[in-house]
């Protein structure tokens, strides 16, 4: 608990600092072009279908039966799903690349930057489901620090790249590519970690069970629910914003969202809609 609480602290530190000088640097139009990118793949993530807890949760249990064998067959099979799903997001992320100027209205400058800038962060989406079964197995052997301290060191690391690669006057997709990439690195040291907490862990095709998958599924439903209507509630704003106002409208409407950020300065092309 001291470690997540901890976390949420930094990150909130994080976006004080690290926000402002973002758009700052960037322009109100090349922010919302990213945050309106990062909505759109924040919906990939919906296909994670609640077997995040439901992993953690059959960890726990075999792992307090001194079951590795089921434990094995659990992880195995989340693994495979997931990674197939991983190759199904990034397919979609595609397809959503090809019509994004179109649904958005993007000029053609800003639909390329946009369609590259949703392909990288995608790549790390599709990547994050095969391995966040390490990440369950942690937090099923409770071991939730480990995670927690990964977590909160590369976040500062991404943060701190951002602000460098801005000052060196780069811009958005240098900008997504590295903190991608620095957000990307953690997914190898929670798949150590896991080898270290459960040394017996074997990821094999042929501890694929059906019956392990209907388990699964028979617990994770519920938070796949309680998952899509977050996402529902906080992802959909600026998706709405982008597809009627554009790219600007994001930008401004995250300034008067956010705490920290300056809102007196209202760019001149601000659609009159929104100002009303």
């Amino acid at each position: 608990m001291a470690t997540r609480y901890l976390a949420l602290i930094i990150e909130a530190a994080l976006g004080v600092v690290v926000l402002p000088f973002t758009v700052k640097h960037l322009g109100t139009s090349a922010y919302g072009l990213w945050a309106l990118t990062t909505s759109v793949t924040q919906y990939f993530t919906t296909l994670q279908l609640g077997y995040g807890g439901a992993i953690v949760k059959f960890v726990a249990e075999f792992r307090a039966k001194k079951d590795p064998q089921a434990l094995n067959e659990v992880l195995s099979t989340m693994y495979w799903i997931y990674t197939g799903i991983g190759a199904l997001a990034y397919l979609l992320a595609i397809v959503v690349a090809w019509y994004l100027p179109s649904w958005f209205n993007l000029a053609p400058a800003e639909a390329r930057i946009g369609q590259l800038v949703l392909l990288i962060s995608s790549a790390q989406i599709a990547l994050f489901f095969p391995f966040s079964v390490f990440g369950g197995v942690i937090n099923g052997f409770e071991r939730f620090y480990v995670n927690n301290v990964v977590g909160t060191v590369f976040n500062v690391a991404a943060s701190a790249a951002q602000v460098a690669v801005l000052w060196a006057g780069y811009g958005l997709v240098e900008v997504v590519a590295a903190t991608t990439l620095i957000r990307t690195l953690p997914f190898l040291i929670y798949r150590a970690n896991a080898f270290r907490a459960f040394p017996e862990l074997e990821l094999r095709l042929s501890f694929f069970r059906r019956e392990r998958l209907r388990d699964l599924t028979g617990f994770s439903i519920y938070l796949a629910v309680i998952d899509w209507s977050s996402r529902l509630s906080y992802a959909t704003d600026n998706v709405v914003v982008g597809r009627m106002l554009g790219t600007s409208a994001v930008g401004v409407w995250l300034r008067h969202d956010l705490p920290g950020l300056p809102t007196r300065h209202i760019p001149s092309d601000t659609p009159r809609k929104l100002l009303d």
